[in-house]
């Protein structure tokens, strides 16, 4: 991977100055969703294998991608928190920062479940917000918790 690098246009002739180049891509950037899921591919892989997430049938639902948002999701507080381990450490290894500002945790309950203390999940050692409503491009939901 490369960290520090420069560039150079050359344009009918004329070499310009160099000029310096970053990591990733620009928000909103018109490549930024080809990037992400190519990146992040091999994590979508790896959370395929794990046994944690909701069956829809015999099929494994654990995360969807859109854009450059991951949505992960389990019926249980330690599924979600073996999720987001694997989540964690596929960021580690692969040099990702996930934006812990923008985590956010949303849970569901019956009506009829008895109201109990639910410890929040961690990504890194950041405990993930929970929140009753959460808005984005992808998805709008507001339920009462």
């Amino acid at each position: 991977m490369y960290v520090h690098y420069s560039f150079q246009i050359i344009y009918i002739m004329n070499l310009f100055e160099p000029f310096h180049g970053s990591n990733g891509v620009r928000p909103g950037g018109v490549l930024r969703p080809y990037f992400f899921a190519v990146y992040l591919d091999d994590l979508s892989l790896e959370l395929s294998n794990i046994e944690a997430g909701c069956y829809i049938g015999e099929i494994l639902l654990n995360h969807l991608t859109f854009v450059d948002d991951i949505c992960v999701f389990c019926p249980s507080v330690r599924g979600l928190q073996s999720i987001l381990e694997v989540c964690q450490a596929y960021a580690e290894s692969h040099e990702i920062i996930f934006n812990c500002s923008k985590t956010v945790c949303m849970m569901f309950k019956a009506k009829s479940a008895k109201s109990t203390v639910i410890q929040l999940p961690t990504l890194g050692v950041l405990k993930v917000k929970s929140v009753s409503r959460y808005k984005n491009l992808a998805i709008a939901s507001c339920i009462e918790l």
